[in-house]
C-alpha cells in the first residue's frame, strides 16, 4: 500500500515514539491531528529559543504578553 503522506522532495523522515498522554496533548494542540500538533509545537519551540528562552530556565520567571488586534479589546 502506498503512503498517503505528501513528503516534500529532498526531505527526510524521523520516527518519534510518544506516550499516550503526549499524543493527547499533540492532538489538542493540532486540532485533532498529532502530526500538526508536533509541527505547531516545533514552531513555538523555535520561536521561544530565538527570543532567548532555554530548557534550563525557570518558567516561574517568564512572562508572556499577547497583542490583541481587536477594536473591542479594551472592553474585555
Amino acid at each position: 500500500m502506498a503512503s498517503k503522506s505528501k513528503k516534500p522532495p529532498n526531505s527526510t523522515g524521523l520516527v518519534v515514539y510518544f506516550s499516550e498522554q503526549e499524543k493527547v496533548a499533540l492532538r489538542h494542540i493540532g486540532n485533532g491531528s498529532a502530526s500538526e500538533g508536533a509541527r505547531v509545537s516545533i514552531r513555538w519551540a523555535a520561536h521561544f529559543w530565538n527570543v532567548g528562552l532555554r530548557p534550563d530556565h525557570n518558567l516561574n520567571n517568564v512572562g508572556l504578553s499577547l497583542f490583541v488586534d481587536d477594536p473591542h479589546a479594551d472592553d474585555l
